[in-house]
């Protein structure tokens, strides 16, 4: 037996798109990567509200590295504190 939908709680790509402030093709992206359900009916595909409410991006940007005693104890990670690299200004004398 069909589930029933009801048409309010389906979305087209452009209107999931208007309705998280990005793109048609973010918004695809998302449903090929399986993180978005969709609605397939008459060969048409949709979003249901639902999905798109539980939707949470993931954070993004690099992911923070190993933390070990070890590296914390010998402080093995230094920030640049603007000292020289070696290099010497200026051209050849």
């Amino acid at each position: 037996m069909a589930k029933s939908i009801n048409p309010d709680d389906l979305l087209t790509v452009a209107q999931a798109a208007d309705e998280r402030g990005t793109s048609r093709q973010a918004i695809n992206y998302l449903v090929r990567q399986g993180k978005l359900e969709t609605v397939e009916i008459a060969g048409r595909r949709f979003i249901t509200r639902k999905a798109l409410a539980e939707y949470t991006p993931d954070p993004g940007g690099r992911p923070p590295g190993p933390t070990t005693p070890e590296k914390a104890a010998t402080g093995a990670v230094k920030a640049g504190n603007g000292t020289s690299t070696g290099k010497k200004k200026g051209g050849k004398k």
